[in-house]
């Protein structure tokens, strides 16, 4: 049964998570409008003024070190909120290990797929798939993918017992 403080506490994680989506899918649509502009010479300004002074004074490399930091920040993010999420629901940290497991083959698969690109020289497609995977553990997908999957989980053991 969740309590009301464990309700208030759900909901305010819910919160989080979309807000912080947001932000995510804003900062690293402007880091890439910043790149197209000194990729291609060009004098547009695209996206908010806020951005455009944040990242006028970074080139390409630099931007692209940027996206990387940030790309880690927010996986590290995201498993502590699917962590925190997972413990509300359920009420126990007894899914912790699963949760790490999920992130890290995920990663991994991510790392595998540009490193296949990258030795078959087709490293488009393998950053495309490896973006993919990255985008899937900076979002509330693993999370509401464990959610129910752990309930089967749970559901299954006890049918299992009787």
């Amino acid at each position: 049964m969740i309590t009301k403080f464990r309700y208030i506490h759900i909901v305010t994680i819910s919160v989080v998570i979309i807000a912080l989506g947001f932000i995510r899918d804003s900062l690293f649509k402007h880091i890439n409008y910043q790149i197209y502009r000194l990729n291609n010479s060009s004098e547009e300004i695209i996206g908010s003024d806020f951005y455009q002074v944040l990242f006028e004074n970074l080139d390409t490399g630099q931007l692209l070190t940027l996206k990387w930091i940030l790309t880690l920040l927010f996986v590290l993010v995201y498993y502590i909120l699917t962590f925190t999420g997972i413990r509300l629901i359920y009420s126990s940290k007894k899914y912790h290990r699963l949760i790490l497991i999920v992130f890290a083959v995920i990663f991994m698969l991510s790392g595998l797929s540009y490193l296949t690109g990258w030795l078959t020289n087709n490293l488009e497609l393998g950053y495309r798939f490896s973006r993919i995977l990255m985008g899937a553990i900076q979002s509330p997908f693993i999370l509401l993918i464990l959610i129910p999957g752990i309930k089967i989980l749970e559901r299954t053991k006890i049918t299992a017992k009787n």
